[in-house]
This record gives structure tokens, sequence and C-alpha cells, in this order.
């Protein structure tokens, strides 16, 4: 029996030791899945709620506490439907991108056309502002910027610096 030397048991004779290397590959593998791009939720298919409408730069956006969470928006390839927190949404829109129609996955824009918003119980307090700016606003072309993979900014598209803005979170 040698002394001091490499034994049979020892990572330097015969057998190789595998623990340092897996750990380098897991922590590669962790470093790469954390540089890859998150898919944004896509714009049609889930149900979208109203988060914040900006009606201009001095005023704040966030909801009314008795509002927020009722407002919600669900786009089809042609549709939108939901519900302003007082009663139902409906409505057809269109998708397009750089002018050209296309569809809602490829689209940087939407227009909402004959949108009707029925109030179907009373409305009052915030629910009822918010009710009211969904009315005023669901109509007419909009910009669309996902800001995160699960928040969609709606951006009037009226020419004027300070826009109107329908911030959706899915």
């Amino acid at each position: 029996m040698l002394t001091g030397g490499p034994t049979r048991s020892s990572p330097r004779f015969g057998r190789l030791n595998v623990r340092p290397l897996f750990t380098l590959c897991a922590a590669g593998a962790l470093l790469i899945a954390g540089c890859a791009t998150p898919e944004t939720t896509p714009v049609s298919g889930p149900t979208w709620q109203v988060a914040g409408i900006f009606m201009s730069a001095d005023e704040p956006g966030a909801l009314p506490r008795d509002a927020a969470g009722r407002a919600v928006l669900a786009f089809g390839d042609g549709t939108v439907s939901g519900d302003s927190g007082c009663g139902p949404i409906q409505g057809s829109v269109t998708f397009s991108r750089d002018g050209q129609s296309a569809t809602a996955k490829n689209a940087d824009s939407v227009t909402f056309e004959q949108v009707t918003i029925t109030e179907t119980e009373p409305c009052e307090g915030g629910r009822a502002y918010v009710h009211g700016q969904l009315s005023t606003l669901l109509d007419g072309p909009y910009r669309m910027r996902h800001v995160s993979d699960t928040e969609l900014s709606l951006i009037r598209d009226d020419g004027s610096v300070d826009s109107p803005i329908i911030r959706l979170v899915s």
C-alpha cells in the first residue's frame, strides 16, 4: 500500500469526479436560459385587465380603488369583448401593421369599430368613471406597445403628443 499517493477511491485514479463538471454545466444552462427572450402574451386569446387609463400627462392613470380589477377586454380575430365594470363590452376591431391588414399576432395597431358598452347595473363611484372613460375611448385607431411580456399599452393614434393610453395586463 502506498501512502500519500492516489488510491483507487480517489478522483485522480480510475474514477472521474463529475460533480464539479455537473455543477458547472447546470450553472451554464441557467445562464443561457436567463438570457432567452421571454414570450410576450398574445393580444388575442387572453383576457386583459384594464390596469390604467391615462388621459393626459398631468393626470394620474391609476384606476379608482373600487374599480380596480373590474374592467377587462378580450380580443378575438376581429372582435373585442369584455366588461367595463358596469356592463358588457362588444365590438369589432381590425388589426394592422405599418398600415396594412395584419393578424393580431403580427399587428402594431388596432382600430376599434362599432363598440357598444351597455350599463347593466347601477354604476357609481370609480366604476362609473372607468365605464365613462372606456365608453369614450374605445373608438378609432390605437398603436399597440408591449411594455413587458404581460403588459400591453394601447396609445390612441390621434396625432397628439399627449395621447390617451389604456394600460392592460394579463
